[in-house]
């Protein structure tokens, strides 16, 4: 109950007002947040609350629409599976687009405790591909969780400590940032030690936020500091 609780009082994005991303920002927010899911229903810590939070997030089984009571995951797919409706904020999405009813029958599959490593692989190469996705050290990330069953310790170590420092830098107010914050800390997945490439983002959270008090819109807002928010990344590791 206290999982669920924190859901309706950490929100990202509550209504169509607060929203000052742009349609990158948007995409990455999506990769992100389904990826730290993917971890978190592996392990035993945290199954229970990625399974709670696959079911909320299907509450609005439509995703037509950004929703007070949904999940920030939830909000940011409606986002993008309605990307007409939120142009003017986010700007064009082009060619990307989101795979909903490969993303529905996943966090179906999460919801029920099941497991298909074939799909997941699947559709986590789909998610990244039709979002547009970018950065390779995301995918590279993308790439060991997709079997994060048989990964090394020393890999699952590298890859969702990646995950972490994205989620802080890109997502710092979602409301699966606490439970992956938790997920790392019970099973002991930080690397402290490891170079964090997200350094400037910080910084530039804060010009966009400072743009966007001045009456300017996401869109604009994220096109002019897309540069330091989105820097080229060198994988990770070879996978």
């Amino acid at each position: 109950m206290g999982f669920i609780k924190d859901l309706t009082e950490a929100r990202a994005l509550r209504t169509q007002r607060g929203l000052n991303l742009n349609a990158e920002q948007v995409a990455e927010n999506i990769f992100l947040n389904v990826l730290s899911l993917q971890a978190m229903r592996y392990d035993s810590n945290t199954a229970e609350q990625a399974k709670e939070y696959a079911r909320k997030t299907l509450q609005y089984q439509d995703f037509s629409n950004i929703r007070s009571t949904g999940t920030d995951l939830h909000n940011w797919v409606s986002i993008f599976n309605n990307p007409g409706r939120y142009e003017d904020q986010i700007g064009p999405v082009g060619r990307a687009s989101m795979p909903i009813m490969q993303f529905k029958r996943y966090l179906r599959d999460i919801a029920q405790g099941k497991s298909n490593p074939n799909f997941e692989r699947q559709f986590l190469m789909s998610l990244e591909r039709n979002l547009g996705i970018r950065n390779s050290q995301y995918s590279a990330v993308r790439r060991m969780f997709s079997d994060w069953n048989r990964l090394y310790g020393s890999e699952r170590k590298q890859s969702s400590t990646r995950l972490l420092q994205a989620l802080r830098a890109k997502s710092p107010r979602s409301d699966l940032r606490s439970p992956y914050e938790g997920f790392m800390r019970k099973g002991g997945y930080e690397d402290k030690s490891m170079k964090n490439p997200e350094k400037n983002t910080a910084g530039a959270l804060k010009t966009a936020a400072a743009i966007a008090a001045a009456g300017i819109g996401g869109y604009y807002a994220g096109k002019a500091v897309g540069k330091m928010i989105f820097p080229g990344q060198k994988p990770i590791t070879k996978i």
